[in-house]
């Protein structure tokens, strides 16, 4: 007989689901968690879709603290996420951010780096002709200069994810390839969720990990979320043009 009463249901599967499955389990390995996703592939999935990037550059003291705590468990996932001796290749690169600053953003600009170095974070202030020197394609004639924060970098999103959903399954988390239609109420009180193939699962807890879709998930329990997806887009040139010297990666 199919399990179908749970600890804790969390709707979708992506990074963000994943990481709340692991740490709930590593709070408490009595939990019965299920995560429900409706793409198993991830072929539309936020997390898949992003360019994964990770930054304390940042206007918000929260914000830049919750990318400190990023880096720290990006150093450390690997070795975290072994099952079996297998540890999961997450490619966490360190290249570094550059933001152009023009005149009208220069002064929030200069305000942010402030409150980043005030933080101890490794931001500096890059005028022009270093930019030139760096990355010679770039016409600087239109900006005061840039930000940059050497250690800012990106990953393997979907590898960190993997990572996520193998070691939570090692301990215990049930996942199903199911659509959530609705979160169940009883009472005003959540009791759990309805799938598209009609069937019902069991919780009093229920954790909204739907992402950009997180919105119409807890609208169905009557609850207003302020999350509206936005399309973006984004370019990677590829020339042969190389800079004189290496990044100043210090």
């Amino acid at each position: 007989m199919e399990k179908n009463i749970y600890d804790i249901i969390i709707v979708g599967g992506g990074i963000i689901g994943s990481a709340t499955a692991y740490s709930l389990l590593k709070a408490d390995e009595q939990l019965s968690v299920c995560v429900v996703e409706r793409d198993p592939s991830y072929e539309k999935s936020s997390t898949t879709l992003s360019m994964a990037n990770v930054r304390i550059q940042f206007d918000l003291e929260a914000n830049i603290e919750v990318s400190r705590y990023a880096f720290e468990v990006l150093e450390n996932f690997e070795n975290e996420m072994k099952v079996e001796d297998q540890a999961p290749k997450i490619y966490f690169h360190r290249e570094g951010n550059l933001f152009l600053v023009d005149q009208e953003g220069y002064k929030s600009a200069t305000k942010a780096m402030a409150l980043q170095q005030s933080l101890e974070c490794p931001v500096e202030w890059w005028s022009p002709e270093k930019i030139k020197q760096y990355y010679p394609l770039y016409d600087c004639s239109q900006y005061e200069g840039g930000t940059f924060g050497p250690k800012d970098g990106h990953f393997d999103p979907y590898a960190v994810l993997m990572g996520y959903k193998v070691k939570s399954k090692s301990m215990g988390a049930a996942y199903l390839a199911e659509e959530v239609k609705a979160i169940t109420t009883t009472h005003k009180a959540v009791s759990g969720v309805k799938l598209a193939s009609g069937k019902e699962l069991k919780s009093k807890i229920v954790i909204n990990c739907a992402g950009a879709w997180a919105q119409e998930v807890a609208a169905t329990a009557g609850v207003t979320l302020p999350i509206e997806p936005v399309s973006r887009q984004v370019f990677v040139l590829d020339t042969e043009v190389k800079p004189e010297g290496p990044l100043p990666l210090t």
